[in-house]
């Protein structure tokens, strides 16, 4: 038994240094001198081989253990067992007793000259024995630690030993790391980290864990609780990455510190304007993305779906809005909007009238579509699942009733998938901007997308915990990611989005929806489909215009003798490969050099600000895309390549994401044999753009349900106000300054006592003082 205990304390002091365990280096010494003994014992003294025989007390038989008091088997395939039993003598052949000293020798050499702060494997964590390995720490952590000395280290282990106590992460040690590692702008590399663990070693604390340990617990973490990251292959050809959009959705959901935050209704809040859940834009979100339920009781009342009120009369609602219980009041009582119901005696059924409209309190709901319809027959009513269809104005014809379908009981889609949980509405904003390269090429210039939860407070929504990134590329554009982007929103909008709701403690079924996007001019002119401020029409919501060619005129020629050629007609202007499109203004050169513009009059100029400050027709989505679908049909055309740019001049529209195509195709023309005639050149132009080409060639952002990238791209104040036209009022001003009223003027705007500038003036002549002078400067 005590060779046993020898074999179980080597095995435990292979991975763990000796040096640093006083305990451990008596137990494991002590045991090596009875084994020692024993076996001198077991050989004569004046022979430096065993005998041929021996007999004694014990039996020593080979190849036939005897499991109650085996204690050496070797790895080598022979398989050589020893074994005592005290009822019968066997003799044991001196040459296997050599060949079982010299394996236990070279087993002892290993285990007390090797590195033991080499790392043991897993099968040798999962091979020890689980009571002595807690004895011997339970024993070490009793010992009194020499303060120079290094403390343990912490063995690999699995996720199947971790401290229940620190789920997920396998300890406290590990925990603490791993939240060092992760800190926001600080983060470690390996280097730093693997002096981290040394030190904390050096002032002897045990069971730090090593960096290839904090690893694996990173991995681990990552596949439990983590955000999966997902492949793309884009439609113009690059390979971009992008979060999981409703792994980071479901963590929002169990935030405590977040969640509690996080609206989910509109508020009527009159002239009152705050937050983004009382603006228009989420009142007058898609019905189908609004939050289509509330619970009352233990009832669940859905849009679309008849509802029985107190006073007895049918109602559909159609959104949930709330309000403020007393004016400067927290508290908020929930409402809907309800289209009134006129029964149908003919048909035996229901006429939705949408121009009879009620706002109700949902106190005064008392019964849901599921009830209604099991005790309509008791009322002496028609069956509420019933709709012959919709009218828009009284005495006028009936519309199709298409929100809810006969054969699934005219139950809302949702109760159908909900199952009994609450369905919420996830509103966000998208961001995205292009941040240029560095000089130094640390990196290059690439595009972003982020996005917050859009219910959050003002105060919480610019926080940067709550600003999650979504994905980057150097080589995907703007639009192309937004086509991954819009995938993962499509699977989230038709088949939602389950997360466990922290406030709640149940799991509620989740709508995502994009509230607006935000981004400086150019790129929401991009998401827009728009050519830019550049354009002739700049303004990517209305159709305001600014000059137009005849506006400008050439510069005169520097050289007398060369005479200024024609200048092209705007439709003959090409198109730009950045995300606007250069206007008339300014955009060209003719032979005798730039073009300038006019000199206007006082009454012209008057004209022209008051013609771009009248309210004109905006844009809608419609429109563009019908715009769109022509440009792309002319330039599929064989000669119409002109014809489009004209287009694209005229109505102020550019699709980046289209363009690709565009070119694809305009490339595949240019091939053609030149002999060929038109109608061929045509057929074949056709057989390639339905074959070669996808089925949806343009822009993924009309593909985003309830989202108009006219309407929903808010100005951002910055570069419009601080970074427009303030500063180019400035930049004005100062053109117009000489250099010695520039210096007056700059020598002024500073506190003078506080740059010390007569001092700095006298040692002006010390040139190579300056750093210093500087640095006195700065510091000042």
């Amino acid at each position: 038994m005590q060779l046993r205990r020898w074999q179980r304390s080597a095995n435990w002091v292979a991975s763990n240094p000796l040096e640093s365990n006083p305990r451990v280096n008596s137990l494991v010494n002590d045991s090596i001198v009875e084994l020692l003994g024993e076996l001198q014992d077991r050989r004569p003294h004046n022979s430096p081989s065993p005998p041929s025989t021996y007999h004694n007390n014990s039996d020593i038989e080979m190849d036939a253990p005897q499991s109650d008091h085996e204690f050496l088997q070797t790895q080598d395939p022979t398989h050589y067992s020893v074994s005592f039993n005290d009822s019968d003598t066997t003799q044991l052949q001196a040459s296997a007793l050599d060949m079982a000293i010299s394996q236990l020798a070279e087993e002892l050499e290993s285990f007390l000259f090797n590195d033991f702060e080499s790392e043991s494997s897993e099968d040798d964590l999962e091979e020890r024995d689980p009571e002595f390995f807690a004895e011997v720490l339970l024993t070490t952590d009793e010992i009194e630690q020499d303060p120079v000395s290094f403390g343990q280290r912490c063995p690999r282990m699995k996720p199947s030993h971790a401290n229940p106590e620190w789920f997920p992460w396998p300890d406290k040690a590990a925990c603490i790391l791993d939240l060092f590692r992760h800190l926001p702008r600080g983060i470690f590399s390996e280097a730093q980290m693997e002096i981290v663990t040394w030190a904390l070693s050096a002032f002897g604390i045990n069971n730090v864990p090593s960096v290839d340990v904090m690893k694996s617990v990173d991995d681990y973490l990552q596949s439990l609780c983590g955000i999966h990251t997902v492949h793309h292959q884009g439609a113009l050809g690059h390979i971009y990455y992008m979060n999981d959009l409703a792994g980071i959705i479901r963590q929002e959901m169990a935030n405590p510190r977040v969640r509690q935050h996080i609206h989910h209704y509109h508020e009527d809040s009159g002239r009152h304007l705050e937050h983004a859940w009382q603006a228009e834009a989420w009142r007058d979100l898609d019905p189908d993305l609004a939050t289509p339920m509330v619970r009352m009781g233990h009832q669940d009342y859905y849009v679309y779906e008849v509802t029985h009120l107190e006073t007895g009369d049918l109602v559909i609602p159609h959104r949930w809005f709330t309000r403020r219980h007393k004016p400067g009041s927290e508290q908020q009582d929930l409402y809907c909007m309800a289209w009134k119901l006129d029964i149908d005696h003919g048909a035996q059924g229901y006429i939705v009238c949408k121009w009879d409209q009620v706002q109700v309190p949902v106190t005064s709901l008392l019964a849901s579509l599921p009830h209604i319809s099991e005790s309509f027959e008791l009322d002496g009513g028609y069956d509420p699942r019933k709709i012959i269809g919709v009218q828009k104005q009284p005495n006028e014809g009936l519309l199709p009733w298409t929100h809810t379908n006969w054969d699934t009981g005219s139950l809302n889609p949702w109760r159908i998938k909900a199952k009994n949980h609450r369905v919420l509405t996830f509103a966000m904003w998208v961001y995205c901007d292009d941040t240029s390269g560095n000089v130094s090429k640390k990196w290059n210039k690439h595009n972003s997308f982020l996005f917050t939860a859009a219910g959050l407070p003002r105060e919480h929504v610019h926080r940067q915990s709550n600003i999650h990134f979504l994905s980057t590329s150097n080589l995907a554009p703007p639009l192309e990611m937004l086509d991954g982007f819009v995938d993962q929103l499509e699977a989230g909008q038709k088949h939602g989005i389950w997360a466990w709701d922290i406030e709640a403690k149940e799991m509620v079924l989740l709508i995502p929806a994009v509230l607006a996007m935000l981004g400086d001019n150019p790129m929401q002119s991009e998401f827009a489909c728009h050519v830019g401020l550049t354009g002739k029409f700049f303004c990517r919501c209305c159709w305001a215009k600014g000059r137009d060619a005849e506006d400008e005129g050439p510069l005169p020629s520097q050289t007398p003798s060369t005479r200024a050629s024609p200048i092209p007609s705007p439709s003959h202007i090409p198109a730009t490969d950045t995300s606007s499109i250069h206007s008339d203004a300014g955009s060209e050169k003719s032979a005798s050099g730039k073009r300038r513009r006019r000199i206007e009059t006082l009454s012209q100029l008057k004209e022209r600000a008051k013609r771009f400050l009248e309210k004109h027709q905006l844009r809608t989505p419609d429109d563009t895309k019908k715009t769109l679908k022509s440009i792309f049909t002319k330039s599929s055309t064989i000669n119409g390549k002109t014809e489009a740019k004209q287009m694209m001049t005229q109505f102020g529209v550019k699709d980046t994401f289209l363009d690709h195509f565009r070119d694809k195709v305009l490339s595949f023309i240019s091939k053609l044999p030149r002999g060929t005639a038109r109608e061929e050149k045509q057929r074949e132009t056709d057989k390639y753009v339905k074959e070669e080409l996808p089925d949806d060639v343009y822009s993924p952002v009309w593909r985003i349900k309830g989202f108009d990238p006219h309407r929903d791209t808010p100005v951002e104040i910055l570069h419009v106000i601080l970074l427009g036209f303030v500063k180019y009022y400035w930049r004005d001003a100062m053109t117009r300054l000489s250099d010695e009223q520039k210096m007056s003027s700059h020598t002024g705007c500073p506190p003078s006592m506080s740059l010390h500038l007569d001092y700095l003036l006298w040692q002006e002549k010390h040139l190579s003082s300056m750093p210093v002078l500087c640095l006195d400067v700065t510091f000042a």
